[in-house]
């Protein structure tokens, strides 16, 4: 049966060793599932041993390619790699992205990644001009080191912050500076918001609160030909297929890993990297995400699994649950009044005589000041706190994160959990974050075994055995434990289900 899939095209050079190119878009676009346009700008001959010769298409045969695909519709995104020094081709092209209004990325492969046939002087003035315009027209621009500091002009000992700043002083939205080799062993790519753009509408967590990052990763013994191109069309997949912009890059880094892990063997030189699915993704394959604020160390670990945990703001609703059994709570008042300080006091003394870790949720000063066992904080809290006040306090530290980029970033920070959700959609609220899904949870479950995790939103007695399946060792529960005359029937019922540790196969 016919399925309507997502569509990308991709604009570049065709490789016929199939490891970069046209070729390599295609691979990964099959292997996540889109369908993958091609616009042919030149032929090259290339082997395991580097690019034999190039042979450039006419502009009248890259117009006929684009408009034979512009009969079948737009695609969601439009990816470019190599192009050519050649400004009646570039002209064409700079005009047809603004008629365009979805998604660019462009991927400037200014030489290939083994052999220098593909090297062109983009300083030459005309050439420079056009370089403008593209770098003005994509969302996302996803040079390696080299070909940042080639773009931008600057020295081979320019860093990648140096080149991407460079480079959105001239106009780029988004950039992706991968490759950078760092001291101890470790490659950063480094990400730089500059302003907004169509990749980036609606991002979540927000350019506010991450305008700057690196993902970082061990450096590989490896080689392979393509990985650029197996990053840039995963991203391009992975926006093609509504995921954030975020999201898309860490699962894009994470699956161009195991591409360059499962390349092939080069018969007399470098092998093709192997498209790959990010879900095959194991623990050493993902990237941490580091952002300001930056921490040294991690957090205190929690004395146990955090088991049913429930939030309250009030002292009623919390001595009936600790009554109850809970095993975990947050202290989660959105509104304080006069009495908000003594009443924290008063939980935090109710739930240590209980032998209960109640978390504060964000007002991480006055956790500080009460001596509480943690606090929990959400993304726009976690980018304004004192991280090192709460480390060196030795409180232990929650994190809310809501997809693949957030959870990078909460691993850095080493905290003693963490919080993913919604897994359904909440009851309680209406959230600007989709719901994560049950399979979404198990892969983080599984793949990052060493993690203390929770989850939230949604989570009912009619699926919790369902979501306990996935492995985790917690779950937060909002509206079935509410404090009504209910109550005592659904946690009992609740911590049933816990106990039976269900292994239904998801």
């Amino acid at each position: 049966m016919s399925t309507l899939r997502n569509k990308i095209w991709t604009v570049t050079a065709t490789d016929s060793s199939g490891g970069a190119g046209a070729f390599a878009d295609i691979k990964v676009a099959h292997t996540l599932g889109c369908d993958c346009g091609v616009i042919v700008i030149a032929l090259t001959a290339q082997n395991s041993l580097g690019v034999q010769a190039v042979q450039p298409i006419t502009l009248n045969d890259i117009q006929a390619q684009w408009h034979a695909l512009e009969q079948d519709g737009w695609p969601e995104v439009i990816r470019l790699g190599w192009l050519p020094a050649q400004v009646d081709i570039l002209e064409w092209l700079v005009a047809k992205l603004q008629e365009y209004s979805g998604i660019v990325i462009w991927d400037p492969v200014l030489s290939a990644s083994q052999g220098s046939a593909l090297s062109q002087d983009w300083q030459e003035p005309t050439l420079k001009r056009l370089q403008i315009q593209l770098l003005q027209r994509a969302d996302l621009i996803t040079p390696n080191i080299k070909e940042a500091r080639t773009l931008a002009n600057l020295a081979d000992s320019a860093s990648a912050k140096d080149c991407a700043q460079s480079l959105a002083s001239q106009g780029a939205r988004h950039l992706l500076v991968t490759g950078e080799q760092v001291d101890d062993g470790y490659i950063d790519d480094l990400f730089l918001f500059s302003h907004q753009s169509k990749a980036g509408q609606e991002e979540l967590p927000g350019d506010s609160l991450a305008t700057m990052f690196t993902l970082r990763k061990p450096a590989l013994d490896a080689q392979a030909h393509g990985t650029g191109c197996h990053l840039a069309a995963s991203v391009a997949c992975l926006l093609a297929k509504k995921h954030s912009l975020y999201d898309a890059i860490t699962q894009a880094v994470g699956a161009t890993t195991v591409a360059l892990k499962n390349a092939s063997l080069g018969s007399k030189g470098v092998g093709n990297a192997w498209a790959s699915h990010y879900v095959h993704a194991k623990t050493e394959d993902w990237p941490l995400v580091y952002a300001e604020p930056k921490l040294e160390g991690g957090f205190a670990s929690l004395d146990g699994p955090l088991g049913l945990y429930g939030l309250v703001d009030n002292l009623a609703h919390l001595q009936r649950l600790l009554e109850l059994g809970i095993n975990t709570l947050q202290w989660r008042v959105k509104a304080p009044s006069a009495g908000y300080i003594k009443d924290t006091q008063q939980a935090i003394a109710l739930c240590n005589a209980a032998n209960v870790p109640l978390f504060i949720n964000d007002d991480w000063k006055l956790a500080i000041k009460l001596n509480a066992y943690g606090v929990h904080l959400g993304q726009e809290d976690l980018a304004l706190a004192d991280l090192p006040a709460i480390q060196a306090a030795g409180l232990r530290l929650g994190i809310s994160t809501h997809g693949d980029w957030e959870l990078a970033r909460a691993r850095a920070l080493q905290p003693s959990y963490i919080a993913i959700g919604p897994i359904y959609k909440p009851l309680s609220k209406e959230l600007k974050y989709a719901p994560q899904g049950l399979k979404k949870l198990a892969r983080f479950v599984s793949c990052f075994p060493d993690t203390q995790f929770t989850c939230i939103g949604g989570i009912t007695q009619e699926n919790a055995h369902r979501v306990w399946a996935t492995g985790v060792q917690s779950i937060a529960i909002v509206t079935d434990l509410a404090n009504d005359e209910g109550l005592e029937e659904r946690i009992q019922k609740l911590r049933a289900i816990s106990s039976e540790n269900t292994l239904e196969i998801l």
